[in-house]
């Protein structure tokens, strides 16, 4: 058994910390402390959870593949869950891709089909229903679409079922501070940093910096049933881009940007908001978009790090373990994080001395 405290309440934390109190025979302690937590109305935009579309898509390219290795972990879950836990809300949708001819140019004008294409698993195939004066290629396979406020509450419910969990509203100054906020009132055995933006002062680590993205939900006035995205390459805004995903409980998550360096502008513009909602009409004219009964507009900030995703023990401070930089990939790469930091936790506590 070992005290563990998880910095971060976003879906990365409050997944290692479920994955660490479901170990068998470890009986963990865990404690997760957050600026934020799930059950908040209004979020600050670097508590990105929340205002993800929440999909997944792998963005691991062919030749990353421990990226790959954990995409595939969180796909196994999502089904498992969406099959079997329906309150998780996950659900399972067809994700439907096209390439526009602009986009098929700026690539080399060849087709690239995602990893996930060799394996009969996420029933990915070619299509040829489409607009040819449009797009120059398109594909669907097999995936899903998270309710993000359904899910991370569902998540903290988990860890609190295990009667070994305690969630914690606090913003810590330092990673040697999270050593004595444990719940049991004793200085924690280890301190997991899942502390996403925040890791860039926490660690410190200059590499982390916030993508900005956009999204706009709206009701599904036109019942649509499967996600679907539009990768463009509009030459006045190369950083945009469509997809549409269909949440369960009902509405539309339209989407979006992929903006580095602009994270001062925590609103969405006016005409922001009209590019984005145009774009559904020029690319999916075939459906009835009558109006668009707009609920909520959201900016959030995705925690990437220049280097990629860092999983690893602090080479220099005892008891931590790192967890961060997962960028736009926090929900499709929760899972397989998670395993990978458990591993880390069980080598660690398998090398102390025996008292």
């Amino acid at each position: 058994m070992a005290r563990i405290v998880i910095v971060g309440a976003g879906v990365v934390g409050l997944t290692t910390a479920l994955e660490l109190l479901n170990q068998p025979n470890t009986h963990h302690r865990v404690t997760v402390v957050g600026s934020q937590i799930p059950t908040d109305f209004q979020f600050i935009t670097n508590y990105t959870s929340p205002f993800a579309g929440a999909n997944w898509d792998s963005f691991a390219t062919h030749e990353e593949v421990e990226q790959q290795k954990i995409d595939a972990v969180g796909y196994k879950r999502f089904k498992k869950l969406a099959q079997d836990r329906p309150e998780s809300g996950v659900i399972e949708r067809v994700n439907y891709h096209f390439i526009t001819k602009d986009k098929f140019i700026a690539n080399g004008s060849e087709i690239d089909i995602p990893w996930f294409g060799r394996s009969d698993e996420y029933n990915l195939e070619r299509i040829e229903s489409f607009d040819h004066a449009l797009f120059s290629y398109a594909y669907k396979f097999d995936g899903f679409v998270i309710s993000t406020t359904y899910y991370l509450s569902f998540l903290w419910n988990e860890c609190i079922k295990s009667g070994r969990f305690d969630l914690q509203r606090k913003t810590v100054q330092s990673l040697e501070e999270a050593f004595y906020v444990h719940q049991d009132g004793v200085r924690a055995d280890l301190v997991i940093n899942c502390s996403g933006l925040r890791a860039r002062e926490l660690v410190p680590d200059p590499a982390v910096h916030g993508v900005r993205g956009v999204t706009i939900l709206v009701e599904n006035n036109v019942n649509l049933k499967d996600v679907i995205v539009v990768e463009t390459n509009e030459k006045e805004f190369p950083d945009e881009e469509l997809y549409i995903m269909p949440r369960k409980e009902g509405g539309l998550v339209i989407g979006g940007c992929f903006q580095i360096g602009n994270e001062k502008e925590t609103t969405v513009s006016d005409q922001q908001l009209m590019r984005i909602l145009s774009r559904a009409l020029e690319y999916l004219p075939d459906l009835n978009w009558t109006d668009f009964n707009i609920v909520r507009k959201q900016v959030g900030f995705r925690p990437y790090r220049k280097g990629g995703l860092r999983i690893e023990r602090d080479p220099k401070v005892k008891g931590v373990i790192h967890c961060y930089g997962h960028g736009g990939a926090g929900y499709q790469g929760s899972w397989g994080s998670a395993v990978k930091v458990v591993k880390l936790v069980d080598e660690y506590l398998g090398g102390l001395p025996r008292l």
